[in-house]
C-alpha cells in the first residue's frame, strides 16, 4: 500500500493534509532563540503515523507553559482497522524546579476529557523525557500516566536528530 491509496482510501485526505502542515517550514514568529517544534511523519506498509510535541512558555518571560502531545494513526483499508486519535493540551504552572502543576483537556476517539495532575518534564543533547501523571474526569474517574522518552543519538559529526 502507498501513500497514494491511503490518502484516496480516507475521504478527508487527511495524511496529505498533515503532510502539507508539517513540512519542514522555519517560521520563527516567537524569536530566535526559540527552537523549532519537532513533528514526525511515518508512513509503513500497515498504517501512517504522525506525532506533534509542543512543550513551550506562553509568553518569552512567563511562568506559565503549554504542552500539547497529538498523535494520529491512519487506518489499514486492507484490515480491519481504523484511525485512532489522542490530543492532550495542558496549561502548566512551576512549583520546584522541572516540576509543574498542570490542568488541561484530553481529546480521543472516547471524547473529552478534563485533567488536573503534575508535569515533569527535561531535555538534553540526546534524551528528552516528559512525565504527567494525573487524574482524568468527569465521568468514572482514572489515574493515568502519559509517558514520553525519546533518545536522540547523533548520526554523524553534522548530521543529528
Amino acid at each position: 500500500m502507498n501513500l497514494q491509496s491511503t490518502i484516496r482510501y480516507n475521504g478527508l485526505r487527511v495524511e496529505l493534509i498533515l503532510i502539507l502542515i508539517a513540512c519542514p517550514i522555519w517560521v520563527n514568529a516567537q524569536s530566535d532563540s526559540t527552537s523549532p517544534i519537532p513533528v514526525e511523519l511515518m508512513q509503513g506498509h500497515q498504517k501512517f503515523y504522525s506525532l506533534l510535541i509542543v512543550n513551550r512558555p506562553l509568553a518569552p518571560e512567563s511562568a506559565w507553559g503549554f504542552l500539547n502531545v497529538t498523535t494520529y494513526s491512519g487506518a489499514n483499508p486492507n484490515k480491519d482497522s481504523r484511525d485512532e486519535f489522542f490530543s492532550s493540551s495542558l496549561l502548566s504552572y512551576p512549583i520546584y524546579r522541572k516540576f509543574r502543576i498542570a490542568f488541561g483537556v484530553n481529546l480521543n476517539e472516547v471524547g473529552l476529557n478534563y485533567f488536573s495532575g503534575f508535569q515533569y518534564a527535561t531535555s538534553t543533547r540526546y534524551w528528552l523525557i516528559v512525565l504527567v501523571p494525573g487524574i482524568y474526569y468527569p465521568g468514572q474517574s482514572s489515574f493515568e500516566t502519559l509517558a514520553l522518552i525519546e533518545y536522540r543519538p547523533p548520526l554523524s559529526k553534522r548530521v543529528k536528530l
